[in-house]
């Protein structure tokens, strides 16, 4: 194929309301947004199946192949199994990116790092002697890839959110709800 063949595209995983629509429900939402826009209560019973049918999102969560595992075996081993699969492949494409191997620590550490409570993602703490300026290229590697997403402390919330990041404070979380429960 030549380049002026090639038309790229940005993909994501599914959302809540994707999510709905594979399981074959194209009306929850629709319902969820009318009783959010006109402030109407649902009812506890309705809260309760929404809250389940969301918990039931954050667990598959929205990567395509973990969602027809779902689907086919409505089994969450199965489901665990796959998002492994994707897993590894993740980390055995940041191996090839960066042959140092410092891209894949990062992102299998993420859980770890959030589970410890800090204000902050610790660099030096699963790379030795390194801090997160030495490790530009394997920040622009990791956000253009799409798997992770940064969270940047910000000093004035307002409309110049932009001006006020703070690049030196950040967590990082998985792109995806069932990939990070994973």
């Amino acid at each position: 194929m030549i380049p002026s063949e090639e038309t790229r595209i940005s993909m994501f995983p599914m959302d809540y309301e994707e999510f709905l629509w594979a399981l074959g429900d194209t009306e929850t939402f629709t319902l969820m947004r009318y009783a959010f826009e006109h402030r109407r209560a649902l009812g506890d019973a309705v809260h309760r199946t929404l809250m389940r049918r969301f918990r039931l999102y954050i667990l598959v969560g929205g990567m395509p192949q973990a969602v027809n595992a779902y689907l086919r075996y409505n089994e969450l081993k199965q489901v665990d199994e796959v998002k492994r699969e994707i897993l590894e492949l993740y980390i055995d494409d940041l191996r090839e990116i960066d042959k140092t191997g410092r891209a894949s620590r990062i992102f299998e550490s993420i859980p770890a790092e959030l589970s410890k409570g800090k204000l902050r993602y610790m660099v030096g703490s699963v790379i030795e002697n390194a801090d997160a300026q030495k490790l530009d290229t394997i920040w622009q590697d990791l956000e253009n890839s799409l798997t992770i997403n940064f969270s940047y402390k910000c000093n004035d919330p307002n409309i110049g959110f932009a001006l006020h990041k703070d690049y030196e404070y950040f967590k990082l979380y998985l792109g995806d709800t069932g990939l990070f429960i994973t």
